[in-house]
């Protein structure tokens, strides 16, 4: 293999895992030049377990995953366990953590290198406080590979309508009575990773959607 290939996934067809408690993964092993990488095997190993599932079930050291004449591999997971994924190379090997998401399958490069796709509100529920008071938020948001996350108020940047209501910094504070909102309109994350494997090898998201924001809390002070 030559030092100029990547990792690139590819839509899922719809199939599942049989088993209910499985995560299908599946997804294209190309080359920089979009060849298939035939042949190329990682592996996975289990570091926890989802909750009821028997460590003696899983708990097996390495799994090798080896793709197919046209670059396409297949494997099941245990949802929302942790697992490290060995990708080979030529000095040492490249080693990925990864959330099994809680979902029935899920597109290979989003399993490996997920990023965020939407920021929510934990509560929307209008928030009402006094003059002089404060109330706390929490934000959650949601990665590719279907895990939700918290995201704390110091990494987003969130503004209010109106200052003269209300200011909002890691919470909210009442400034005088009436009604305003607050929006999140950032977040300090890298929604792109390029890493690189210690034999040169890339492998790297090809592109990312910009993550959503939820829509205005409202803001009532009183």
């Amino acid at each position: 293999m030559a030092n100029s290939g990547t990792f690139t996934g590819t839509g899922l067809s719809g199939a599942s895992a049989s088993d209910a408690e499985l995560c299908r993964i599946s997804g294209y092993l190309r080359d920089i030049h979009g060849n298939p990488l035939a042949g190329m095997s990682f592996v996975v190993r289990h570091k926890s377990n989802p909750i009821g599932v028997p460590s003696a079930v899983i708990l097996r050291g390495r799994n090798a995953i080896r793709s197919n004449a046209e670059g396409y591999v297949v494997f099941d997971l245990y949802r929302q366990a942790e697992v490290d994924v060995e990708l080979p190379g030529l000095l040492t090997e490249f080693v990925c953590h990864c959330t099994v998401p809680d979902a029935a399958s899920i597109d290979l490069n989003d399993f490996l290198f997920p990023y965020l796709v939407s920021v929510d509100w934990v509560d929307d529920t209008p928030l009402v406080i006094e003059v002089g008071a404060s109330a706390l938020f929490e934000l959650e948001g949601t990665l590719s590979n279907g895990v939700v996350i918290e995201i704390p108020a110091s990494a987003a940047t969130i503004i209010s309508d109106d200052e003269d209501v209300a200011t909002v910094s890691s919470y909210v504070l009442g400034i005088a009575p009436g009604s305003t909102s607050i929006e999140v309109t950032d977040v300090d994350t890298e929604a792109l990773e390029i890493r690189m494997r210690p034999d040169g090898v890339f492998l790297e998201i090809l592109g990312t959607a910009s993550p959503t924001f939820p829509t205005a809390l409202a803001v009532t002070v009183t």
